[in-house]
């Protein structure tokens, strides 16, 4: 999950991993009081907290352990929602949360290909200088904005799409994953969304994920993920007797397929599994 929290607009998505690869600590001077709160330009409202020092010690908490990650990071995925930004008109910035503010402090924009593409060439670039090994996968969101009209969603669509083919195009460690048009071409019927008409449902996002799965995971790590799945079952299984030597049996033997899988694989973290069984 991106440690700024959920970020929509390719601007906000260059800076934001900008700040993950060179571990940049926010100050008072980055955050601002709002509404009883303080708050980001950058990230999400959950950070936001009325005292001021919590605020910036979750955001730099999340800065800094994302910056560690990154740096073991073989593959980033980068999913972008829209092509439309708030730029703030005193700051002169693309801001990623408007935070409640007044909306005349703010001019809303369709950002043109170029500017994206640009954007995120310059972030690729240096994303590469600290991991020289790294891959990029571009997503674009299948989520419409229903609120901006239909015709102005698409069109924003369009030009995230454009801006990844030349992003693709231009680095050869950037590939793309077709997620939005495999919901809208491929599923392509409201069966397949949730009540709201907008959001992918449970079918959906199975349907897309077994698509990722096929795309880039070998027979052995699709072997591991139902290994793991069967185990998270087994957590979900309520016991007519806990007590039963039956359901004793049942626990010690998915504790000792849990425990080969860790030693096969002791990157993972299997803390949950391991003290469940136990």
């Amino acid at each position: 999950m991106n440690p700024f929290g959920i970020v929509y607009n390719p601007m906000s998505v260059a800076n934001a991993l900008n700040g993950l690869v060179d571990n940049q600590q926010f100050t008072q001077d980055d955050i601002f009081f709002h509404k009883e709160r303080w708050h980001s330009f950058s990230h999400h409202s959950r950070f936001s907290h009325s005292d001021e020092n919590i605020c910036l010690q979750q955001i730099n908490n999340a800065i800094q352990t994302g910056h560690e990650q990154f740096r073991q990071a073989g593959v980033v995925l980068v999913t972008l929602g829209t092509a439309h930004v708030f730029f703030h008109k005193y700051l002169k910035r693309v801001v990623n949360n408007c935070h409640q503010l007044p909306a005349t402090d703010f001019e809303r924009r369709l950002l043109h290909v170029n500017e994206i593409s640009r954007s995120l060439a310059s972030t690729f670039k240096l994303m590469k200088i600290l991991r020289p090994n790294i891959r990029i996968i571009l997503t674009i969101s299948p989520v419409r904005h229903i609120r901006d009209g239909l015709a102005e969603s698409k069109l924003s669509k369009s030009i995230l799409r454009v801006a990844a083919d030349e992003l693709c195009a231009a680095f050869n460690f950037v590939e793309y994953f077709p997620s939005y048009e495999i919901m809208l071409d491929d599923l392509r019927d409201y069966r397949f969304y949730a009540a709201d008409m907008v959001h992918p449902n449970e079918v959906a996002v199975d349907y897309i994920w077994q698509k990722f799965s096929d795309t880039y995971f070998d027979e052995n790590t699709k072997q591991l993920i139902q290994q793991v799945q069967k185990l998270r079952q087994a957590m979900q299984h309520r016991p007519f007797n806990p007590e039963s030597e039956a359901h004793k049996a049942f626990l010690a033997k998915r504790l000792q397929i849990t425990k080969d899988i860790k030693k096969a694989h002791p990157h993972l973290n299997m803390e949950d599994e391991l003290e469940y069984f136990s």
